[in-house]
């Protein structure tokens, strides 16, 4: 696994809007996706990090103002630089289409699912 610093990321405040934020890691567009490890530090942000999105508090909010800080204050960010496929579930549609597409490529189910999707797609107006 490569790792990655991400101390540029206090920089990125306007990124701050979106709910994945966007930090350029060598030269590729990287985004912060999946599980965090925190320092307890970022507690004590949670609780002074204004709502924001939504009107919920970001934690990609309180992981700005960590990465502007120094270790010794629990800050820094790291991340580990994944290559491969992505899947957004955060939707109902995006859901839908990663389970069709799991079930489509699974040597288990694929050759029951795919006639059947077919076939229930051929009936469909």
């Amino acid at each position: 696994m490569d790792f990655a610093s991400v101390a540029g990321m206090a920089e990125r405040a306007a990124d701050r809007a979106v709910t994945k934020a966007v930090v350029p890691v060598a030269g590729l567009g990287t985004i912060l996706i999946g599980r965090y490890v925190c320092d307890p530090a970022v507690f004590g942000v949670l609780r002074q990090t204004p709502p924001g999105r939504g009107g919920e508090i970001q934690l990609t909010d309180a992981l700005l103002t960590l990465a502007g800080r120094s270790p010794a204050e629990g800050g820094g960010v790291h991340g580990v630089l994944f290559t491969g496929r992505r899947y957004d579930t955060g939707n109902r549609l995006d859901y839908l289409r990663t389970m069709v597409q799991f079930a489509s490529e699974r040597s288990d189910l694929a050759d029951e699912f795919v006639p059947w999707l077919r076939k229930y797609l051929d009936m469909r107006p």
